[in-house]
């Protein structure tokens, strides 16, 4: 039955009533920064991202000092 609802073994799922109906959900997968982000240290994103995409040279108050 899990399967015709496009569900997979193991995979969790919230389950309410709502006007006497029974809803099943997945539930949204949660992650912390350290998922996300793999441990790489703020100046190892930058560095792998400096040159992602040019935007110009700075021309007023945006100018940024590294």
């Amino acid at each position: 039955m899990w399967r015709a609802v496009g569900l997979r073994e193991g995979e969790q799922v919230e389950i309410e009533s709502h006007d006497g109906a029974i809803i099943v959900g997945r539930v949204a997968p949660r992650f912390t920064l350290d998922d996300l982000f793999g441990g790489r240290s703020p100046k190892a994103w930058r560095a792998a991202y400096a040159n992602a995409y040019d935007w110009g040279d700075d021309v007023g108050r945006e100018v940024v000092e590294e």
